[in-house]
């Protein structure tokens, strides 16, 4: 490098030192000495910026921007910033979009739309004019308009279109309702969202969606295909299950078993046994379970056990098997299992289709609604609202379930008298009988028949009853008007009980 290059560096170093040093002094001299009158002033709040300071005794506080210096603003003032800019304007105003600007409350940015402080807010697109938007909605744009939806929906991509929808529980997520979606949660607050041809799949905390005729696997987010069975509820993996059903009820068979079912129970025997006449009941092929008895599988016998297994026959498919501790038989279809081995006994159904009462015995259907049970030939059916009970045939049915009042027939053969209330019969020949209490006169007349108070004395007619007035001994009763009563009954003798009006003394 030659003398002269030199020369020309050594004057760009000290041109450059000296406005360094410039600047420096430039910076100290804002420092020591600030603008206007407050250098006879103590300021006691420093700002961020480490340079200006506010005094609190003028209500001041600091506005400083992200970058660049700060500046006092007055409490009752609002302050603003946009990039390193600050400016202060008044509480009836708010801080425009451009630095020293302010605008009027409830003025949105665009200085054209004002919108209610109190219940509005302002929406406001990229471009455009803004519009206002009540407190309960939110704001939505695109690149042509604005407009406002519900919070609790999302803003489409159309103009005007709001998706609705609904908050999973103890969860942010939410789903669109519109599109007919459900939460699906596992624990921890984990959700995901299914659409209506999907299920919910949860495996510890993990969940996720499998399609309607897919079973949910073990493994997270895993789905096994799967038929489903004719209850349009139950799913069996397709590879290596069959359904099997009895009615609503169905469950999966794996591919090394046979369905079993009856009219109300379904389930599942091994390839190497046969269904048993009773849920869970799987026997060797011709093989009972004493292990001695073999029934004819192509007859469709079944196999008849004691309730130990320790002996077994063989029933046919249109027999009935009974059972007891140490015995089996079989009874024909529409006979009824007797109380001891080898008895079977005629049935005869009730109005429900179900319940069977033994027509030897003589039991007779007491039935109430769709429910029957069965009573015995010395007793009679009693039945209030839905309840159904026997009593015994000279009782009489009480006002509520199980309850029998003991009572006394009288001689029509049909009337009964609750003994237990001192209640006594009065009959009008022996075709017609009522109840009177303990102490009521029995009035009858012709056919009819009647009860009187012990106060009163029976009248001519059915049902009157006649005040009566005791004399002076204080037990005969004289009435107040001549009575002559109708023939006690219609045969050739009978009997009229007529009384005077008592003589004045």
């Amino acid at each position: 490098i030659n003398a002269e290059y030199m020369g020309e560096m050594k004057g760009y170093f000290w041109i450059l030192l000296g406005i360094v040093m410039l600047s420096s002094w430039m910076s100290s001299a804002l420092i020591i000495s600030p603008s206007d009158d407050r250098q006879d002033k103590s300021y006691d709040i420093q700002c961020a910026d480490n340079i200006t300071e506010c005094k609190t005794d003028n209500n001041e506080t600091c506005c400083c921007p992200e970058q660049g210096n700060c500046r006092c603003c007055a409490n009752t003032t609002v302050c603003c910033t946009h990039s390193f800019f600050t400016w202060c304007c008044g509480n009836e105003t708010t801080c425009g979009n451009k630095p020293n600007h302010c605008t009027p409350i409830g003025m949105c940015p665009d200085e054209i739309t004002k919108c209610d402080p109190e219940s509005e807010n302002c929406c406001c697109p990229e471009s455009g004019n803004c519009s206002c938007c009540p407190n309960d909605r939110q704001c939505c744009f695109n690149e042509e308009a604005q407009w406002c939806c519900p919070f609790n929906s999302e803003c489409g991509q159309k103009t005007k279109e709001c998706k609705k929808m609904i908050n999973c529980t103890d969860s942010p997520r939410r789903c669109y309702s519109d599109l007919n979606e459900t939460c699906c949660c596992s624990g921890e607050g984990n959700c995901s969202c299914c659409n209506n041809s999907q299920q919910c799949c949860v495996s510890g905390l993990g969940q996720w969606c499998c399609a309607i005729d897919a079973v949910c696997s073990d493994t997270e987010g895993e789905c096994i295909n799967a038929n489903i069975c004719d209850n349009n509820k139950t799913r069996c993996v397709k590879e290596t299950e069959s359904c099997c059903c009895a009615g609503d009820d169905c469950a999966c068979c794996s591919n090394e078993e046979i369905c079993c079912n009856n009219e109300k129970d379904q389930w599942c025997c091994k390839n190497d046994t046969k269904c048993g006449a009773k849920r869970g009941d799987c026997v060797t092929e011709g093989k009972c379970d004493d292990k001695k008895t073999s029934c004819k599988a192509d007859d469709k016998e079944i196999c008849c056990c004691d309730d130990k297994n320790s002996s077994c026959s063989c029933c046919k498919a249109s027999e009935v098997c009974c059972t007891s501790e140490t015995a089996n038989w079989c009874c024909k279809e529409s006979e009824k299992c007797g109380d001891s081995p080898k008895k079977c006994t005629a049935a005869k159904k009730c109005d429900d289709k179900k319940t069977e009462c033994n027509e030897e015995s003589k039991e007779i259907c007491c039935c109430s609604g769709d429910s029957c049970s069965c009573c015995q030939s010395s007793e009679q059916c009693c039945t209030h609202g839905k309840d159904k009970w026997c009593c015994a045939a000279d009782s009489k049915c009480g006002d509520s379930e199980g309850r029998c009042d003991n009572s006394t027939k009288c001689d029509d053969g049909k009337t009964q008298c609750k003994t237990e209330n001192s209640e006594s019969c009065c009959c009008s020949g022996k075709t017609s009988c009522t109840c009177c209490s303990d102490g009521d006169s029995c009035c009858t007349a012709a056919t009819d028949k009647w009860c009187c108070k012990s106060d009163s004395q029976c009248g001519k007619k059915s049902g009157e009853c006649t005040n009566g007035k005791k004399c002076d001994d204080g037990k005969t009763e004289c009435l107040s008007l001549i009575h002559i009563s109708e023939p006690t009954r219609p045969e050739r003798i009978s009997y009229a009980v007529f009384c005077l009006k008592k003589k004045k003394q």
